[in-house]
């Protein structure tokens, strides 16, 4: 039998093996990110176009519900990228008051050649793990995440604890209900509308190895 003192020195070492792993990851991303944009982009104003890329069209107010900020600073964060060239703002169809963001073709090339960077550089170093292992691995990580969100209380509040890895399938949302910002705005990219609260039942998303593929 596991004592007290093993088991949390056990949990102790998942917890910074997890840190460590997450930590090499995103300055590994970062990395390409200054490739390919240099400091015209940062990783923050990444997440942001990539999510307005996702769902083709976003208004303001789920950018500020996305970022956590108020509408004001959404359209500061906003109009940087517009300002980059990078976004595009328009009026919204259905009410001429809103205001809705998409990603120019411009920025879309950028999210296209940083994909590929990362995708191409994240094969070669993970080479050695077959894919079978690597999901695996997420599939245990994902129900330890799912049994430490169960100890948290407190408002719902929308989840972005995924970052650029986009999946469809997740057992966060699934288990605990979660407002997943993935599933913000009236539809996605190629896709039917989407609920903003818990989606019905959805095929697992192939994403590319970068995490960051539609």
């Amino acid at each position: 039998m596991v004592g007290r003192a093993e088991a949390l020195e056990a949990i102790n070492d998942l917890l910074a093996s997890a840190t460590i792993f997450t930590s090499a990851s995103s300055d590994l991303l970062a990395a390409e990110l200054e490739r390919v944009a240099g400091d015209r982009l940062t990783f923050t104003q990444l997440r942001l176009l990539r999510l307005v890329d996702r769902q083709f069209h976003l208004a303001i107010g789920d950018v500020a519900a996305y970022l956590g900020v108020s509408s004001a600073a959404a359209s500061k964060a906003v109009d940087r990228l517009v300002r980059s060239g990078l976004l595009a703002r328009a009026e919204s169809p259905g009410d001429r008051r809103a205001t809705e963001v998409s990603v120019t073709s411009e920025g879309q090339a950028l999210l296209a050649e940083f994909e590929a960077r990362s995708s191409a550089t994240l094969l070669r170093l993970l080479s050695g793990v077959g894919a079978p292992q690597l999901r695996d691995i997420s599939g245990r990580l994902d129900r330890l995440s799912v049994s430490l969100a169960a100890g948290r209380s407190g408002e719902e509040s929308l989840c972005f604890r995924c970052g650029l890895h986009f999946r469809e399938d997740c057992l966060l949302r699934a288990a605990g209900d979660e407002r997943c910002y993935l599933h913000l705005g009236s539809g996605r990219r190629g896709g039917a509308p989407i609920a903003a609260s818990r989606p019905g039942a959805a095929d697992r998303a192939r994403a590319t190895t970068g995490g960051i593929g539609r």
